[in-house]
């Protein structure tokens, strides 16, 4: 089979062979200007209103595609979902929660009196007796029953005690990631 195929073209000499590709490649050229649309330059293309959407749309009117240019035509029964106004596209959306990760960064100092010398109290008994001094919350994240995902950050106690002080010097920090939830009410939304 090899053998036939060699023998089929080997009677075509080069210039025959280069002759044709270069007809075929004008043809090709011819083809492709033709078919950006004319053999005048400055019409080549599309024309800016194939292209553009038109600017007379007024209120209450959506851009639809005609077959052959853009058009604002009013809503049919099937787009009585959508509506425009000057906010943009508009539509009813149904009550949703958004969640967003934000970083809670919160400090803050202060001091309790333990009544006694407090220096040789170990470290997480200072930070029990901080405790009530850092009770709180940081940051908020958990705004509506309506939603679960949110979280609220707490402080952190740690404690203090200098040689011979009665008073635990309180050090509350917070953080951390957390997550912040927005309820979001049903009602009309446009983009």
């Amino acid at each position: 089979m090899q053998k036939k195929k060699r023998e089929m073209f080997k009677n075509i000499s080069n210039k025959f062979a280069y002759t044709i590709i270069t007809l075929c490649m004008v043809v090709l050229l011819a083809i492709g200007v033709y078919a950006l649309g004319t053999n005048n330059p400055s019409v080549f293309g599309h024309s800016a209103g194939e292209l553009a959407p038109p600017t007379s749309c007024s209120a209450n009117q959506v851009l639809t595609w005609t077959g052959s240019a853009w058009a604002c035509t009013s809503p049919g029964a099937t787009d009585s979902r959508f509506w425009i106004n000057g906010s943009g596209l508009c539509y009813n959306a149904p009550a949703t929660c958004k969640f967003e990760t934000e970083y809670c960064n919160q400090a803050f100092y202060g001091s309790v009196n333990y009544g006694a010398v407090c220096s040789s109290l170990p470290s997480n008994t200072l930070s029990t007796i901080c405790g009530s001094v850092c009770a709180g919350i940081a940051c908020r994240g958990e705004f509506s029953s309506s939603c679960a995902g949110g979280n609220d950050v707490s402080y952190t106690a740690a404690g203090s005690c200098g040689s011979g002080s009665t008073y635990v010097e309180c050090s509350c920090t917070a953080a951390t990631n957390y997550v912040k939830e927005t309820y979001i009410l049903a009602g009309p939304r446009c983009i």
